[in-house]
């Protein structure tokens, strides 16, 4: 036998030990039985820590969870293929018929001593109801490590859940279905744990320092797809693309796939990546094509491949060119794609830009060669370069033939400007191989940068869009591993966009030192990784405005240390330090090449926790503080959540006295007042604040506007809270209806309430918490009839007839507030409050208004520009009438007007231009 070491453990086959006794020579006999001797003592050890462990807390088979676990949502077990796997998404690479998992059969048990993660007791079930399975092959291994070894010893292409059958260790399920695993290691990465076994599949990812957990197989499916030409050749090297979602434009791209020599490309383990519960998902060829080559993935999953024909394949020759066509030299992303009108839609779900082929541009002038492309497709060629996000050309024609090699060059916009040179190290030989950031500053500081990459020869170029005219200076700079700074500047003279500029030669040579020294906090402790930056206030700024100078930027070691290099910018400048923590600070750069010590004072962090009633939404409450020793720093605050997220903290507070107050949105009262706080630097605790206690302090209004038939009356309006304080004194306070129904949290045991509609009476309700219906009776119409008016203004003009009551409705003018359960504001207008209202006159002369109210009301005819409903208007006094809504009285009144004011409303708008639509949310007059 020959054995592999594991984790430090010899292995062997996965046979029984008296089976691979007696099939040895006797000149191995000793050799064997050492081995044995000393997995039996392992193995004894292992149990031992097993049984101390265990002993503390005996596992239990919980629920499996639906982020660590398959599961079904109690399917049968003969619709098991299509169940859903939430977690599979996050299988990140490709995959291939390279990697079969035929050696996984075959994988060896390893016997592994225990770490410092705890054994996970892993059941293996399948089935409805569910059953365990026992002598199911296990594997399992901690994902970071998985990824290690692949790189090492790379098995072609695999995705996250080849990992564990390749790279991982191995059990099987005892009777009960159970398997015990000891990981490895741990390397802060999730445990990927995987089974196959007769004809199923399961995978679970397990995080943290879970100690169970279920695994659940489903009926394993390997989607094969064919990639053959027009006369069913097959076709090698076609990019592919697995998506699913909700259509064209809306979709989650999940594995990509090419497929091999013969044609085929396979997606194993397929029941994980595709959910059942998303819509639709497909197959699409990744590249550009004359048209687009996919197919829907059919439910359940085909046994037969899935065939998808492709036109002949050649390649593009990109080349990135200024307007000058002369070559860049820079690296950059370049990509093509077919040219697609902009209503472009698939019956497919795929993402805008499935198609695009992406590659890396090394420095240089070659031209970069991407493909496949189908023969006859229209392209367009795109590239990123430095700061240039999206340079994008024109559409060209692709390649006509196999053999057909489309040269094509995409110009860089004309507002680029190309900068070149030759980068010489200190010594004075070429720069290649080194990669320098450069910026471009002005008086204003940065306004460009990238990085350069030399060619061999030191020769370079970098693209930039600035306006050219305000720049000042080129800075190229180079840290070394020794903390000193190499660097080179250049001034600029006037830059014209669309052109190159020679720097000449740009010599390294080594930065002297701008100022150096030492960050302590409050204490005088030294603060590490604290941040330092030389910055320039900005001339002739109307406020003081600083911007931070290239390059002139440190972080301190662990003694607080730090260096800052190159020459001093133009202006005045100022050194600032900071740290999340502390409080920044600043002082001026005087002293260039001197030593300064900068103090970052501790800021204090207030902790507590909050216990809310069951039915109180996140974010409902919160705590805010406010300074007592400072009255014109912004109080500072944080929301109140509920279950794990109940614990809160206050960060980057002034140490010293500051305001608690607990309150709730839309209510202007605090809801409790915890008084004085005293803040100290770090962490602060308060018993007040331990725990928060709204339980008791906040009570739930929910109510629902009925008809007369106990129907919901779907209507949006004002509702008005008049809340007791606790000086005794009422605050209005508004709510909402929303469709119908509303909900109000207030700390008020009983409230007044009076519940508004267009068209019904004012409803004044006084309730205590709970669930109540708001009876709402409709009022009828009142008609206003103005004989001769639509003449006047003619048939398409709109007028509006509106009633505004006198004198005082009792309610206020207009009410706002902010909806309690999602934090957005809303505003009601004083029609909404029965002050008025309107209806549009039609093609006749009467218009019927909904009021809330009886008295007396003024008319007034407002007469538009033109057809919308929007825009210029003019009133026209119609006069006065006393409404009576209750009882029998007549609700109908007729109005005589100003004929000649009419018409010279209707004079004046024709002497204007066409209508003024342009006011769109004018408030309409009522």
């Amino acid at each position: 036998m020959q054995g592999r070491v594991a984790h430090g453990v010899d292995a062997i086959d996965d046979a029984p030990a008296a089976d691979l006794v007696r099939g040895r020579t006797n000149c191995r006999f000793q050799e064997v039985m050492r081995r044995l001797a000393l997995l039996l003592l392992l193995a004894m050890g292992a149990l031992l820590a097993w049984l101390g462990y265990a002993s503390t807390a005996e596992p239990e088979l919980p629920p499996a969870p639906a982020a660590a676990t398959i599961d079904s949502d109690q399917a049968a077990d003969a619709q098991e293929e299509d169940a859903d796997v939430a977690f599979a998404r996050s299988a990140p690479a490709e995959t291939d018929e390279d990697a079969v998992p035929g050696e996984v059969a075959e994988r060896r048990e390893v016997l592994v001593a225990p770490t410092q993660r705890p054994p996970v007791v892993v059941t293996v079930v399948q089935g409805n109801p569910r059953r365990p399975v026992a002598k199911a092959r296990v594997h399992w291994v901690h994902e970071a490590s998985g990824w290690q070894r692949h790189e090492r010893k790379p098995h072609g292409s695999t995705h996250v859940w080849d990992l564990p059958g390749m790279f991982g260790t191995s059990a099987s399920t005892d009777d009960a279905g159970t398997v015990t695993i000891v990981p490895a290691a741990d390397d802060g990465s999730d445990l990927l744990v995987t089974c196959q076994h007769e004809g199923r599949f399961g995978a679970v990812r397990i995080q943290g320092d879970r100690a169970s957990a279920t695994l659940r197989l489903f009926g394993d499916h390997t989607l094969t797809f064919t990639t053959h030409s027009h006369d069913n050749r097959p076709v090698a090297g076609v990019p592919l693309l697995i998506a699913q979602g909700e259509g064209f434009g809306r979709a989650e791209d999940l594995v990509r796939l090419t497929s091999d020599q013969k044609g085929h490309a396979q997606l194993r383990h397929a029941q994980l990546f595709l959910s059942r519960r998303v819509k639709l998902s497909c197959v699409a060829v990744a590249a550009p094509m004359p048209e687009p080559v996919g197919a829907l993935i059919p439910r359940p999953f085909p046994t037969d491949p899935i065939a998808l024909q492709v036109p002949a394949l050649a390649q593009v020759d990109l080349r990135l060119v200024d307007t000058l066509d002369q070559p860049i030299l820079a690296d950059a992303w370049l990509s093509v794609r077919a040219a697609r009108p902009r209503d472009f839609k698939l019956p497919w779900p795929l993402n805008a830009d499935f198609e695009r082929l992406l590659a890396s541009k090394p420095p240089g002038s070659a031209p970069m060669r991407l493909g496949p492309v189908g023969v006859g497709t229209t392209l367009v060629a795109a590239a990123r370069i430095g700061e240039l996000r999206n340079v994008r050309g024109e559409p060209f024609a692709g390649p006509t033939t196999a053999e057909d090699i489309v040269n094509h060059a995409l110009r860089l916009p004309t507002d680029a400007l190309v900068l070149t040179g030759r980068l010489l190290r200190p010594d004075g030989s070429p720069g290649g191989g080194l990669e320098v950031p450069f910026a471009i500053r002005s008086e204003q500081g940065r306004i460009a940068g990238g990085r350069i990459n030399p060619l061999d020869d030191g020769r370079f170029d970098v693209v930039v869009r600035f306006a050219a005219a305000t720049a000042t200076m080129f800075e190229a700079r180079l840290q070394r591993p020794d903390g000193e700074q190499e660097g080179a500047e250049r001034p600029l003279p006037v830059l014209m966009p669309g052109t190159r500029y020679d720097l000449g030669e740009l010599r390294l040579v080594l930065e002297p030192m701008l100022v150096q020294g030492q960050v302590v906090d409050d204490r005088g402790q030294p603060v590490a990784d604290a941040s330092l930056r030389v910055q320039t206030l900005l001339p002739e700024s109307r406020r003081e405005a600083w911007r931070d100078a290239p390059f002139r930027t440190d972080s301190t070691d662990g003694e607080g240390r730090f260096r800052l290099h190159g020459s001093p910018p133009p202006g005045t400048q100022r050194l600032r330090a900071g740290k999340e923590g502390h409080f920044p600070t600043a002082i001026p750069l005087v002293a260039v090449g001197g030593t300064v010590r900068l103090v970052l004072p501790r800021a204090g962090v207030l902790h507590g926790t909050a216990r809310l009633p069951d039915w109180l939404h996140d974010e409902v409450a919160s705590i805010q503080l406010r300074s007592l020793d400072d009255p014109e720093r912004r109080p500072v605050g944080t929301a109140l959540r509920q279950g794990k997220n109940a614990a809160f903290a206050i960060e980057n507070l002034q140490p010293g006295l500051w305001d608690a107050t607990v309150h709730l949105r839309n209510l202007q009262q605090p809801v409790l007042q915890l008084g004085s706080l005293m803040i100290a630097p770090d962490d602060n605790r308060d018993p007040r604040c331990e725990p928060i206690d709204l339980t008791t302090a906040v009570f739930r209004y929910r109510l629902r506007a009925i008809d007369p038939r106990g129907q919901t009356l779907p209507i949006d309006g004002p509702i008005l809270a008049r809340l007791q304080q606790r000086d005794g004194s009422r605050q209005d306070t508004g709510f909402r209806w929303q469709r119908g129904k509303a909900e109000l949290i207030t700390t008020s045991a009983l409230v007044d309430l009076v519940a508004f509609a267009r068209g019904y009476p004012p409803t004044a309700l006084t309730l205590g918490p709970g669930d109540h219906d708001v009876p709402m009776q409709a009022l009828p119409p009142v008609a206003i009839s103005v004989p001769g008016l639509r003449s006047i203004v003619g048939p398409e003009r709109r007028v509006r007839i509106s009633m505004i009551l006198e004198g005082d409705t009792g309610f206020p003018q207009s009410l706002s507030g902010v909806d309690q359960r999602s934090g957005e504001s809303f505003s009601f207008p004083r029609w909404e409050l029965g002050k008025s209202n309107g209806g549009w006159l039609p093609a006749y002369d009467v218009a019927e208004v909904l009021l809330a109210r009886s008295g007396r009301y003024e008319v007034v005819a407002r007469i538009y520009q033109g057809s919308s409903e929007e825009g210029t208007q003019r009133s026209l006094p119609l006069g006065h009438v006393d409404v009576v809504l209750e009882g029998g009285m007549a609700r109908a009144f007729t109005l005589s007007f100003d004929q000649a004011a009419a018409q010279a409303i209707v004079a004046a708008f024709a002497n204007l231009a066409a209508p003024n639509r342009s006011r769109r949310g004018q408030p309409r007059g009522r």
